[in-house]
């Protein structure tokens, strides 16, 4: 008898509308597999803004935190962030402050962040379906 392997549940998962990278995470640490097929998504040319949708507390290592905001950074992309973890938003206000292009907003303001970003509702059905099975 074989035992047949766990599926990992994903704590990320994306897709690039237009110009918009949408990643929706979940609850957990992201792994390393997960993380470098996000970040090579981040590095695609048509990609010009990196929108966020947190439905849990995710958590990266301190490489890819520094990864990922070199990247923005060299390729001067529009972040935002959707979360309804106040702290995150406080983070993103103080940094925007500081002159980075990222904004934050609340989860039940989600329509709002797809309007600033100029998706239109259709990107809702995107981020429902990534949200299919994540943790």
């Amino acid at each position: 008898m074989r035992a047949q392997a766990a599926e990992v549940t994903p704590v990320i998962r994306w897709a690039i509308v237009d110009h918009v990278l949408i990643v929706l995470s979940g609850t957990g640490s992201v792994p390393d597999d997960q993380w470098q097929g996000m970040h090579a998504a981040m590095n695609e040319e048509a990609v010009r803004v990196y929108l966020g949708v947190s439905v849990g507390s995710v958590h990266l290592t301190r490489a890819q935190r520094q990864e990922g905001a070199e990247t923005v950074k060299r390729r001067k992309l529009l972040a935002v962030v959707v979360t309804d973890e106040r702290l995150v938003r406080g983070v993103v206000t103080a940094v925007r402050w500081l002159g980075a292009d990222v904004n934050a907003f609340p989860l039940d303001e989600l329509g709002q962040a797809l309007e600033f970003v100029n998706l239109g509702p259709d990107a809702r059905a995107v981020i429902d379906e990534l949200g299919v099975g994540i943790s």
